[in-house]
């Protein structure tokens, strides 16, 4: 009720005292908004902060009283007009401006410097002015360039601002009775505080852990400042713990030696040819050391120098003597004499490397001097080859030979097992012995083998081979 009839008057007074016709006025306009960017509806008030002020452009004084206007959703009527700043004397005046709600309680508050040109004042574009003119005679007590006391309990609305030099104290207070408590309501209000060189000056005491501080000035060697061991509680000082320590790759630890006792070897070099190894007898901690006979397993034998000529071969139940009147020869092998004695010697049959063949027909039928070529077929029983082994050569005998075949007569060395060839031989017309000269042909182990005619001769006539063939394998 009392703010309603507070706005009341200012309007009432607003229109029985409107600015002069022929005096300098400027119009307040736009938008006034609050903290949070809402409309302000309540009441503007503006107040000159000198009393004996003049405007210029009618030679009147001016009043020191505030003047109120309405505001409705941030914004004031028509009729909202002040003289401007650049035609009052003193020089350097300018408007402290306060906003309150429709409850009464204060949401704005600045100082205005409204100029006479342009005629209109844009409240939602106001730039806060910071009072630091030179021109400052009607702020008494307070001057730019002297000693200021004040006394009683002073509001600054705008930051101090400290231009002594660095190191210098911006404020001395001369009570030595210090300040009981400083409580500040935001974070904020104090961005930053700074200490020169000379050191924290008058600042005392401790700053406790509830208030973002340590809540000592002093603590035990090699403490740290950290949180609880284990779940969220206040810091304090305390001795690091494992779970202070993050797990840190081995590409971190890039100074030092690991020590033995804690898995290393306690050193970055040793000499040459030493070995980490434990001691050489007992146990004990390990160490970088020569091999000593001990660390080699089965150390019987000589293991330095040339080895010593071995007249014996040692077997798990005896001792073979070996002769070493002559040298053994190429194709020679060591061959037993008797239980306890050996010598070089060359293989019965001349040594060299086994043959076998398969023969097709190696006996004629009675009365017949070779088997008859016939049709394509399986001509000999298989052999089954537990190793591999190399085909080395097909050669085929005739009694009989062939004539006049367009197509002649073709042989093999057939692989059952894999369903293919492994070596053909044709027979031309005309010839006694086909020979397929040196062959190197793989026969794969495990496989069975055979001899077969796989092409049978064409347009013969008369004249089909009669003989036999072989195949020679290792």
């Amino acid at each position: 009720m009392r703010h309603t009839t507070i706005l009341k008057l200012a309007v009432l007074l607003s229109l029985l005292l409107p600015v002069s016709v022929s005096a300098t006025a400027v119009q307040l306009t736009g938008s006034l908004m609050d903290a949070a960017s809402n409309p302000i509806s309540g009441t503007l008030t503006l107040q000159l902060p000198v009393a004996n002020a003049v405007d210029t452009s009618t030679n009147k004084a001016v009043s020191p009283r505030f003047v109120t206007f309405p505001l409705t959703n941030g914004t004031l009527p028509a009729f909202a007009t002040v003289v401007p700043n650049d035609v009052i004397q003193p020089a350097g005046t300018y408007y402290v401006v306060v906003a309150y709600d429709r409850s009464g309680a204060q949401v704005y508050s600045s100082n205005w410097v409204i100029p006479s040109s342009p005629s209109t004042f844009n409240m939602g574009q106001a730039i806060p002015t910071s009072i630091v003119t030179t021109n400052i005679s009607y702020l008494t007590p307070i001057v730019a360039s002297g000693n200021n006391n004040f006394t009683g309990s002073n509001t600054f609305s705008m930051p101090i601002v400290s231009t002594v030099s660095t190191g210098t104290a911006p404020f001395s207070i001369a009570s030595t009775t210090p300040v009981a408590n400083l409580t500040l309501s935001s974070a904020t209000q104090v961005p930053a505080i700074s200490l020169g060189s000379s050191g924290n000056g008058g600042v005392t005491g401790t700053l406790p852990i509830t208030n973002g501080g340590t809540g000592a000035t002093s603590t035990s060697q090699d403490y740290v400042f950290a949180g609880p061991t284990s779940g969220a509680g206040a810091p304090s000082f305390r001795a690091l713990a494992a779970g202070d320590i993050p797990s840190l790759p081995a590409s971190q630890i890039t100074s030092g030696q690991l020590a033995i006792a804690q898995g290393g070897t306690g050193a970055a070099t040793t000499s040459q040819n030493y070995v980490f190894a434990g001691p050489t007898s007992g146990s004990g901690a390990p160490s970088f050391r020569a091999l000593a006979s001990g660390d080699i397993p089965n150390n019987a034998a000589n293991t330095s120098g040339t080895a010593a000529a071995a007249n014996g071969l040692n077997s798990a139940t005896t001792t073979v003597s070996v002769s070493s009147a002559t040298a053994p020869i190429n194709g020679q092998v060591l061959t037993a004499t008797s239980g306890t004695a050996a010598t070089w010697q060359t293989p019965s049959g001349g040594g060299g490397t086994g043959e076998a063949s398969l023969t097709w027909c190696n006996a004629a039928p009675s009365g017949y001097t070779g088997c008859v070529f016939g049709s394509a077929v399986e001509y000999t029983a298989q052999v089954y080859l537990t190793n591999s082994h190399t085909l080395k050569r097909i050669f085929v005998n005739l009694d009989t030979q062939a004539g006049a075949c367009t197509t002649p007569f073709t042989v093999a060395l057939y692989d059952d097992t894999a369903g293919s060839a492994v070596s053909t031989l044709d027979i031309p017309n005309n010839v006694s012995t086909v020979d397929s000269g040196s062959l190197s042909v793989a026969m794969t182990a495990g496989h069975r083998f055979s001899l077969h005619v796989t092409v049978t001769g064409v347009n013969c006539n008369s004249n089909t081979p009669r003989g036999w063939f072989s195949a020679t394998y290792q």
